[in-house]
């Protein structure tokens, strides 16, 4: 007996591109592929405003435009012919903006499958009236360089830790030549001051006068 082969239901990824950062484009594709085959991953929006989409492999960019509205009603329109013209099975709507619920509520209750997509702060209107609503997480906010410490941030730490009450830039001057062969007029930062300025992760120096002292900062 031949078991008929079932195929998976074709779903279409539709985002809107001025309501979602591309940085959610991966968790958006690995969503919407949870509910078939993903064959229609379009974005909304005025382009010329939204270079990381553009950047975004595998999606189709829509220029909606600049008029008010213009993308969401874009969305909209396209949305309604591909499922009622039977060419995806599945819905996926990627946004947080509630103006999209009355195109959930009108397809839903066709019979058709609308699944919201967005994050926390998506009204409860919308997610009511999809199919199911998922929650997007925070994109991971991006890896901070750290700077490589210049030898002389470690010599000149080092000389200030032993004073407590901090130590004066006229002292510390003398010492960072007599002790460490350094003049800080034959460095890139060329005054004590700049050099300060230049690590203020490292440094305070107060007050602003020749009398000025330098503390580590706490």
């Amino acid at each position: 007996m031949n078991v008929p082969f079932s195929q998976p239901a074709r779903v279409a990824l539709m985002i809107d591109g001025d309501n979602l950062s591309h940085n959610h484009a991966g968790a958006l594709i690995t969503r919407a592929a949870r509910h078939g085959a993903l064959t229609v991953k379009r974005v909304y929006g005025n382009m010329a405003k939204l270079p990381g989409w553009n950047d975004a492999p595998g999606f189709k960019c829509v220029h909606a435009g600049t008029g008010k509205n213009a993308s969401d009603l874009l969305l909209a329109v396209e949305a309604t012919a591909l499922m009622l013209t039977g060419q995806t099975e599945v819905l996926v709507i990627a946004s947080s903006d509630r103006d999209f619920s009355h195109l959930a509520q009108h397809l839903t209750e066709r019979g058709l499958t609308v699944i919201g997509v967005g994050e926390a702060k998506t009204p409860g209107h919308f997610r009511k009236s999809c199919t199911s609503f998922h929650d997007l997480t925070p994109p991971a906010p991006p890896v901070k360089q750290l700077v490589p410490l210049d030898p002389l941030v470690v010599q000149t730490r080092a000389l200030i830790a032993a004073e407590p009450d901090g130590m004066p830039v006229t002292l510390l001057s003398t010492r960072m030549a007599k002790g460490n062969f350094v003049q800080i007029s034959q460095t890139p930062y060329k005054t004590w001051r700049a050099f300060f300025s230049a690590w203020p992760d490292h440094f305070v120096l107060d007050p602003r006068d020749p009398n000025a002292r330098v503390h580590l900062k706490p």
